[in-house]
C-alpha cells in the first residue's frame, strides 16, 4: 500500500507517539532490495506495545492491517520496525 501525504503525516505522528523516527527506505531481510516504511526504536518491546495501542486509532483505520503486519531487526543499539506493505508516495506519482 501506498500512503498518500496525509496518511504519511499519520505514520510519522504514529512514530513520534511510540518513541520512534520514521525510516522511509528500509529493506528488511527478504525484500530482496524492495524498500518499505519503517521505524526506528531505542526500546522495543515498549515501542510494540505503544504500536498497537496507537494503531487502533480511527485515523489509522484505512491502513490498520498493514501495520499488524511488521517485522523487526536488530540494529545493534536499537530495533528497526518495519512494514514490508507500507510505502510512502513519491511526488508526481
Amino acid at each position: 500500500m501506498t500512503l498518500t501525504s496525509s496518511q504519511f503525516d499519520d505514520f510519522e505522528n504514529l512514530a513520534w507517539d511510540i518513541g520512534g523516527e520514521v525510516y522511509e527506505n528500509y529493506s528488511g531481510r527478504g525484500m530482496f532490495g524492495k524498500t518499505c516504511l519503517a521505524i526506528t526504536v531505542d526500546e522495543l518491546e515498549n515501542a510494540l506495545f505503544r504500536l498497537g495501542r496507537e494503531s487502533g486509532d480511527c485515523s489509522f483505520s484505512s491502513f490498520s492491517d498493514y501495520l499488524a503486519n511488521f517485522r523487526t531487526d536488530n540494529l545493534g543499539r536499537s530495533f528497526i520496525i518495519y512494514f514490508p506493505k507500507l510505502q510512502k508516495e513519491v511526488d508526481g506519482e
